[in-house]
């Protein structure tokens, strides 16, 4: 998929079927690596196969279907991992980040680069604003990529549905707010990037997702 200069590929990974989106620079090959949930090795190969250089890792929640192989990619490349900053202890727990009553061992990660929320940031020559949306875990953060017109939703909005929010730190009245106040700024035609299930547009959900009327 390709959205202006940016070449979106995908590696679904792990028992949950996560979506690690890779963002590809098409011009410099650089890449960010978005979720890294499981088998390292899958994504590493489609980085090496298609000589790509990446610069981050960007982990939209902490749970640990997002974050398995996220020590090994980073140590792989030598790349920094941006995170909410309000989501560092759920890394850090592994009764937060579902790890122990899933896994029946205890994952954890601190991530070296924490983000505010609004805060903007430029990778892989795209600018990039961190958008803080609480609800299906309290550090939830969904990345816009304005000229691209690109949001990766994370755990937060999925084609219409959002995620759960029975789990620890998560919120449903905080989930509202943050699909219908904190996304307001995304344009109609974004593709949405979700961390599970296919891709969708905002517009497409502005119309047919039943949370998004609030």
């Amino acid at each position: 998929m390709k959205a202006g200069n940016m070449e979106i590929s995908t590696c679904v990974v792990g028992p949950i079927r996560t979506n690690c989106y890779v963002l590809i620079n098409e011009d410099s090959k650089e890449c960010i690596i978005v979720d890294p949930g499981d088998q390292a090795m899958v994504i590493e190969t489609k980085i090496e196969t298609d000589g790509l250089k990446p610069v981050a890792v960007l982990l939209t929640h902490g749970h640990f279907d997002h974050i398995l192989a996220v020590k090994d990619i980073a140590s792989a490349y030598g790349i920094p991992v941006y995170a909410n900053e309000e989501e560092q202890d759920v890394l850090l727990d592994g009764s937060l980040n579902l790890s122990t009553s899933h896994l029946g061992t205890t994952f954890s990660f601190d991530a070296s680069n924490y983000l505010r929320d609004g805060e903007k940031v430029t990778l892989a020559g795209f600018a990039m604003e961190a958008i803080a949306t609480p609800g299906h875990t309290k550090g939830c953060m969904c990345y816009y990529f304005k000229e691209e017109n690109v949001l990766v939703s994370g755990d937060t909005l999925f084609r219409e549905t959002v995620g759960r929010t029975d789990l620890p730190t998560s919120s449903t009245s905080k989930m509202i707010h943050s699909v219908t106040e904190k996304l307001k700024q995304v344009a109609e035609e974004a593709i949405v990037l979700p961390g599970h299930g296919e891709t969708s547009t905002m517009g497409y959900e502005r119309k047919y997702n039943p949370y998004l009327e609030g």
